[in-house]
């Protein structure tokens, strides 16, 4: 405090900092305002920049995007690593400033240069999303790669997703474990319900539904949706946890109001029209019973008598939704995201989500391209008698993509498909017939 009243700018900033962060002094954004300025009237970077971070969240004054970016050019001037990362954020949201993506990386790199490990992260991103830049899996994995290195959360977590898909990396699931458990003990919630997410399924490490219920009650009561869907499930199947409907319920309607809309209350509500279908005992109306009520006691009934068949039901209907999730995903673009959902469908036996998972490895799309992938998920859906994959596992024999060239084998496969109403295929019938 002396030095700062004898104008010291370093000592200025380093009081505005204690302000700031509520050390050693109530916490007092206003305060730390005050002192910020004093500082970068003397053209201190660090308190250049920490103005601009408080205009960018409205901390101790009115939130100004604007005025905020003028703050992190000028400390941006001055080589300042977090405000260049600061800059890139602004052009990258469109924040007090047009959007562009181009000028955004270009800040990104600058930032990376001087080893800022969310702008490591972020370049990751881009490169991973081809954002402002052509997409680049392998790059993406490098910077993010940078970035967990300095332990940064966001990083690890992407990084577990590229070995949890295989985009840019072989993948494993071990490895994917590891960098989950890294970021959710940063309490990355996203990392959280990874984790839950192999405990449950039993990828990378042994099934435990317990350890499971654990993680994605970590992240659920971050708001995350599908970990708040999942941990709804937990309590509806007593899987890690007691039975209680009443707590499924409370979550299944916490992932409803997110972005998972009313998929889980679609769920939970419609589970016991998933029932009727199986429910052989006879019907006897009465006065005192709703049909609703009837349902949840005859599911009840089956639940603990036919548990198999309510199960088949259950992941049946889980498997339908995660495929149409990668339809969505897969119509946005995001082939990334595409191809984790279609995995996940794939793995249960779907079949249009196998032959959406083929089609992605063949062209690259969300996933390192690999003829050799592409063939064994068309051969999956194919052999279930899907009849583009039919078609395309005919392609890939006539090419010689990922099997060797094989006209007579080419010319089964159109046909099954053409017998299976894919029109198309049976022009490439009648015109691989002319090459045998």
């Amino acid at each position: 405090e002396k030095a700062a009243e004898r104008d010291n700018a370093d000592a200025q900033y380093k009081l505005g900092e204690c302000y700031y962060y509520g050390n050693g002094v109530e916490r007092n954004y206003e305060e730390a305002l005050k002192r910020f300025e004093k500082a970068a009237e003397q053209n201190n970077a660090d308190a250049q920049y920490k103005l601009g971070e408080c205009y960018y969240y409205g901390n101790g004054v009115e939130r100004n995007y604007e005025e905020a970016l003028k703050r992190f050019e000028k400390a941006a001037e001055q080589n300042n690593a977090d405000a260049q990362y600061k800059l890139g954020e602004c052009y990258y949201y469109g924040n007090g400033v047009e959007r562009n993506y181009e000028e955004a990386l270009k800040r990104f790199e600058k930032a990376a240069e001087q080893n800022n490990a969310d702008a490591q992260y972020k370049l990751g991103e881009c490169y991973y999303n081809g954002v402002g830049v052509v997409q680049n899996y392998k790059e993406a994995l490098k910077r993010f790669e940078k970035a967990a290195e300095q332990n940064n959360a966001d990083a690890q977590y992407k990084l577990g997703e590229c070995y949890y898909n295989g985009v840019g990396v072989v993948q494993n699931y071990k490895e994917a474990l590891k960098r989950f458990e890294k970021a959710a003990e940063q309490n990355n919630a996203d990392a959280q319900y990874k984790l839950g997410e192999c405990y449950y399924n039993g990828r990378g490490v042994e099934q435990s539904y317990e350890e499971a219920f654990k993680w994605f009650k970590k992240a659920a009561e971050q708001g995350n949706a599908d970990a708040q869907y999942n941990l709804g499930v937990c309590y509806y199947h007593g899987r890690g946890v007691k039975k209680n409907y009443e707590e499924a319920a409370k979550w299944f309607e916490k992932a409803g109001d997110t972005k998972m809309l009313k998929k889980a209350k679609r769920k939970q509500l419609g589970f016991f029209g998933l029932l009727k279908g199986i429910i052989d005992r006879k019907r006897v109306k009465r006065q005192t019973i709703t049909e609703e009520e009837y349902y949840i006691e005859e599911a009840e009934f089956i639940e603990e008598e036919r548990p198999e068949e309510v199960d088949s039901l259950k992941d049946k209907e889980d498997t339908k939704e995660w495929y149409n999730t990668g339809v969505r995903y897969y119509n946005e673009k995001n082939y990334a995201e595409a191809v984790k959902w279609h995995r996940k469908a794939a793995e249960q036996g779907h079949a249009d989500a196998q032959n959406y998972l083929g089609f992605c490895y063949h062209q690259g799309r969300g996933v390192e391209l690999n003829h050799e992938e592409a063939v064994k998920w068309y051969q999956k859906a194919a052999e279930q008698g899907n009849a583009e994959a039919q078609s395309s596992l005919g392609f890939c024999y006539e090419r010689g993509h990922g099997v060797e060239q094989n006209y007579a084998e080419a010319a089964k496969w159109y046909k099954k498909a053409a017998d299976n109403g894919y029109s198309k295929a049976s022009t490439y019938y009648q015109d691989i017939l002319n090459k045998i």
